[in-house]
């Protein structure tokens, strides 16, 4: 869980997240964690703040999860607690370098200096054990193999009967 020591926030106060290193050479410098990647308005691409910061290429969304059924749980009784849901972009779903790890800043939107933190995000694959190979499944062994299809013959044309019509 994510903690800010000593700052009163609710819940509808706003937040919002930048991003750290993985940010665009061409965009504009936001400061680094000294600063949560957030030193100039304009750096922010995910939150929930009145100004509803967006963005086309960073890897998270994030939002409040207050209505889950985990959240509602963990938070029953505590006015401190606001979980948050973070979610894959495209961007983030095609992006291959989750093994190092990215980095971003969150900041409560208050009055004064917006306090904040930095976190990470990174896949960690884990050791299954040795591999062990899989073969044909035994109960299917006598099966044959699958068939050409046939090609469909099309429906034949018949001329109508010549002659009167029976009345």
């Amino acid at each position: 869980r994510l903690k800010l020591d000593q700052t009163t926030h609710k819940s509808n106060e706003g937040f919002y997240v930048c991003p750290g290193p993985h940010r665009p050479r061409e965009s504009k410098s936001c400061g680094g964690p000294d600063s949560f990647y957030c030193a100039y308005w304009g750096c922010e691409t995910t939150g929930r703040a009145y100004w509803k910061p967006s963005s086309s290429w960073d890897f998270i969304t994030v939002n409040n999860n207050l209505t889950s059924d985990r959240a509602v749980q963990v938070c029953k009784d505590n006015k401190w607690c606001n979980p948050l849901v973070i979610r894959f972009t495209d961007a983030g779903r095609r992006v291959t370098s989750w093994t190092t790890g990215h980095y971003w800043g969150l900041r409560l939107y208050v009055s004064g200096q917006d306090p904040g933190l930095t976190f990470g995000i990174r896949l960690r694959y884990q050791n299954l054990g040795p591999r062990v190979p899989i073969g044909p499944n035994p109960v299917l062994a006598d099966q044959q193999p699958l068939s050409k299809p046939k090609p469909v013959k099309s429906p034949s044309v018949t001329k109508p009967p010549s002659g009167t019509p029976l009345s």
